[in-house]
């Protein structure tokens, strides 16, 4: 192991700030086209996550998992798109564009976890525990 340095302490900063501001393009095959998924502060995900960890069913998670696209994908946050699709909450525009396809929405959701080191589905489980 590398002994630490105060240049070495510096660039990591440089690199957690490059890494904070960071986005990400991500192959959603239910639509046909890459979407452009930011890297929320890691209190956010993490408020989120405590936002559902009493819901251990089904609809909970998809719940959180639904919440997490919302809000990493700007693009979703439209409120031209939201009125064009009609939708009573904003976050229902994930689900709408994903056809209800929950494989689609979880498969989403655990590649934006990952960006937070969380493996999918089962570290999100462990974390509501």
């Amino acid at each position: 192991m590398q002994k630490a340095t105060l240049e070495a302490l510096l660039e990591r900063k440089t690199q957690a700030m490059k890494a904070k501001m960071a986005v990400k393009e991500i192959n959603v095959p239910v639509l046909g086209m890459a979407l452009t998924v930011e890297k929320l502060p890691l209190a956010r995900v993490l408020n989120l996550i405590d936002k559902y960890k009493d819901d251990d069913s089904l609809n909970g998670k998809f719940e959180l998992y639904k919440e997490l696209i919302y809000i990493s994908v700007p693009l979703f946050r439209s409120t031209q798109l939201q009125e064009a699709y009609e939708v009573a909450e904003p976050s229902d525009i994930v689900t709408l564009l994903f056809e209800q396809n929950l494989t689609a929405i979880t498969s989403l959701g655990d590649k934006i976890a990952a960006m937070y080191g969380i493996n999918g589905a089962e570290a999100v489980e462990e974390l509501k525990n």
